[in-house]
């Protein structure tokens, strides 16, 4: 006689008492979505995105509740239920408690910031909806303040698992007083980043007028931690030692710069970098869910003899992955990160990447890949979390070198290919299957 020992949960809900034995089919279960929409093209809504679809592709039933939503949704990207919310709608907590009573999830799966996480999980408390939680997490910073960790103590309470971004994470959550969690890289295969042939890459850089410029450029919100003070800095440095470099920001140009009432457009005509640095004319669109591959415009042709003019719908009518392969090399100032999702995105289409040494997550994730320049300072941010910070001098004298340095750029380029080549998002829906399968059986 064999003797099969499994803990049993019985469920609050009568109609969810249910009681499995060894593997459950992913047929009879269904997994709510927590997170970003997975219609747009925001870090947390790729992961959601992913995530859905490979679940769905092992069989379960999924379904999303999404608490940032554009208005517009210009595509559906898959093919399961999508709740609408917004974090700043009024309604959103009504519209999440009534998919709760509709959806009935036997899985919830968290994709946020700890913060967020703990929103959700009170309301969850206050539904006394008790179904398995798994949490995936990125860490932005150590040490953890001591609401993360109360956050990460209710998680475990409410029969959640606490999956983190990288091992870094792990550590950090254990050096401030947390309990055990687990990590599992998430991916970047989510498009067909290449490196484009030289011929079309050229055609890409006259388009824009960057012909015969070295290209840097940066990906990101507009924070705090994004380092675009620092890269402005460097900008600034390069130009007053009449270096041949331009600059293309991939971020909201109207936003403040932090600890300033400028927006990013104005400070750089404050610096007199109008001719160095650039910033898309579209980025309200490429969050909307346009795939990386795919134009966000394609209208017609301005009637304009306005150089600039012509230029920016040059690159309305490039894809994402056309706008990496504009770049000679990718610089990654971040002060913290949790993963760092476009730098590898940017490996992913050959582009060498400098990034600042921040002895952490950014390390672990890009590896040997990049060339880095060390640490100077570290700040605090308002969590207490130490912020990595650079010598903009030290950057600007990094860029000159490898800007005569094409083998050292050329064999970093491969490097950043085969550190892409690891992540891959078949190995973090494999993780998250496993953990549901230990939860629900």
């Amino acid at each position: 006689v064999e003797v099969i020992e499994k803990p049993v949960v019985i469920y609050h809900h009568p109609e969810k008492a249910r009681i499995y034995v060894g593997a459950v089919a992913p047929q009879k279960i269904k997994v709510a979505l927590l997170s970003d929409s997975p219609d747009i093209t925001t870090g947390f809504g790729v992961v959601s995105r992913m995530v859905g679809a490979g679940l769905k592709t092992m069989g379960y039933k999924v379904v999303s509740f999404a608490l940032q939503d554009p208005v517009v949704t210009p595509h559906k990207p898959d093919e399961w239920p999508v709740w609408r919310g917004c974090a700043h709608d009024s309604n959103n907590w009504t519209n999440f408690n009534e998919f709760f009573r509709v959806e009935k999830p036997d899985v919830v799966y968290m994709n946020y910031d700890l913060g967020n996480i703990r929103n959700m999980l009170d309301r969850m408390r206050a539904l006394n909806y008790d179904a398995p939680i798994i949490a995936y997490f990125p860490v932005e910073g150590a040490p953890l303040i001591d609401q993360f960790i109360e956050t990460l103590r209710l998680l475990r309470l409410m029969n959640g698992t606490p999956l983190c971004y990288a091992r870094w994470a792990v550590e950090a959550i254990k050096a401030s007083g947390g309990s055990q969690a687990e990590f599992a890289y998430h991916g970047a295969n989510h498009a067909n980043f290449r490196k484009l042939p030289q011929q079309e890459r050229d055609k890409l850089r006259f388009a824009v007028g960057w012909q015969d410029r070295f290209v840097c450029e940066f990906s990101g919100r507009n924070k705090r931690t994004k380092g675009f003070g620092a890269l402005l800095d460097v900008a600034r440095i390069l130009k007053e030692q009449k270096a041949n470099v331009v600059w293309y920001l991939h971020t909201d140009p109207n936003d403040c710069v932090p600890n300033s009432s400028l927006p990013l457009h104005q400070m750089v005509n404050q610096l007199g970098l109008n001719d160095v640095v650039f910033f898309p004319p579209d980025l309200d669109k490429q969050t909307q869910g346009i795939p990386y591959d795919k134009p966000p415009y394609t209208g017609p042709v301005p009637d304009t003899n306005i150089l600039r003019e012509v230029h920016e719908w040059n690159m309305s009518a490039m894809s994402l992955i056309e706008r990496y392969n504009l770049a000679d090399l990718y610089v990654n100032l971040s002060e913290v990160e949790g993963w760092g999702l476009p730098t590898v995105e940017a490996m992913g289409c050959g582009v060498p990447v400098l990034s600042v040494d921040d002895q952490g997550v950014q390390r672990e994730v890009l590896g040997d890949a990049p060339a880095y320049v060390g640490v100077s300072h570290w700040d605090i941010w308002h969590t207490g979390a130490r912020l990595a910070q650079v010598n903009p001098q030290n950057v600007a004298k990094a860029i000159m070198e490898l800007m005569y340095n094409p083998a050292e750029l050329s064999a970093m380029s491969k490097r950043g290919l085969a550190q892409y080549s690891k992540y891959k998002w078949s190995d973090l829906v494999l993780k998250i299957h496993k953990v549901i399968q230990e939860i629900v059986a």
